[in-house]
């Protein structure tokens, strides 16, 4: 039976760099030992089977719906080797049941199971994830800043923790000047004992940061209900990177320090800046007023599609 290693995220760790280059390098992988398979989503209307995607998502599909076991050889049909690697940041989020029927099922195929998730900084992660939330058409500005997001590592990384133990789950830090040659791609591969010097990848393009200016614009947009913008006007709109208050970002910084000192008894992970032990008491942060910079003179560019 084989081996795989499961890269479940987390988000906003490079994932959609990952799965596409992996995608797009196959046949490279292949020869290096690394089998990646389609994205077969299982729809019993396609007895087709059809490669949906660059990830493998239908992990959590079905696992919440409790077939992944009944289908995953159909699933996996055609795809063959010693070692395998599949991905989806989903599974980082998905409860313990789920985790438990997902290496259930897998279990079934494969002799050996190893996880794989990357870890951000808190407060480097809230600017990233508010940001690709506005660019979405998910969410305005004001209402992020009133409720930002707190990544719960510590509750989405535990079932994977009781299951596997330290030995079968691997966690790194997501920080580029910390990663495999500066990318999480090679560092993934590293990970699971490959030199990616000696492997040719088809690398995916990266993604592109959003400015301020953008994000503020589409921010506007959104608050008028126009929601998503196809085609991704807004990655033109120039400027600085998207930032958050300062206060914003101390304040998850103090909300994650539990999950930050979990991290670090658990897997000796160490985020710059350093975070006190125990959060500090501190009042939620007050609704920001959004400031405008340039946004306004971009926002009419992008009235025209949705």
């Amino acid at each position: 039976m084989a081996k795989i290693w499961i890269h479940i995220g987390s988000h906003k760790t490079g994932t959609t760099s990952i799965q596409k280059t992996f995608s797009s390098s196959r046949d490279i992988l292949r020869d290096a030992g690394l089998t990646y398979p389609w994205n077969r989503m299982w729809f019993p209307t396609d007895p087709e089977n059809k490669p949906r995607g660059y990830a493998q998502h239908y992990l959590v599909k079905e696992a919440k719906a409790g077939t992944l076991r009944a289908n995953l050889a159909a699933i996996h049909a055609g795809f063959e080797g010693d070692e395998w690697i599949v991905s989806s940041e989903l599974l980082s989020a998905i409860k313990p049941r789920a985790v438990a029927h997902v290496l259930d099922a897998l279990a079934a195929q494969f002799s050996e199971i190893h996880a794989i998730m990357y870890v951000r900084e808190p407060g480097k992660l809230v600017v990233s994830r508010t940001a690709t939330h506005i660019v979405m058409g998910r969410t305005t500005y004001e209402a992020a800043c009133a409720e930002p997001k707190i990544y719960p590592y510590r509750r989405n990384m535990t079932p994977w923790l009781r299951h596997l133990g330290k030995d079968r789950f691997t966690v790194r830090v997501y920080d580029r000047q910390r990663l495999r040659n500066g990318n999480v791609v090679d560092d993934l591969l590293d990970a699971t004992g490959r030199d990616p010097d000696a492997i040719p990848l088809d690398y995916a393009r990266k993604f592109v940061t959003p400015s301020h200016d953008a994000v503020m614009a589409m921010s506007e947009r959104n608050a008028r209900g126009e929601g998503h913008l196809r085609g991704g006007g807004w990655a033109r709109i120039p400027g600085p990177p998207f930032t958050l208050p300062p206060e914003i970002v101390a304040h998850v910084r103090r909300e994650s320090a539990g999950d930050v000192a979990w991290l670090r008894r658990e897997f000796g992970i160490e985020f710059e800046p350093s975070i006190a032990e125990k959060p500090a008491r501190s009042a939620k942060p007050r609704q920001q007023a959004a400031p405008r910079h340039n946004a306004a003179e971009w926002v009419p560019q992008l009235s025209g599609g949705s």
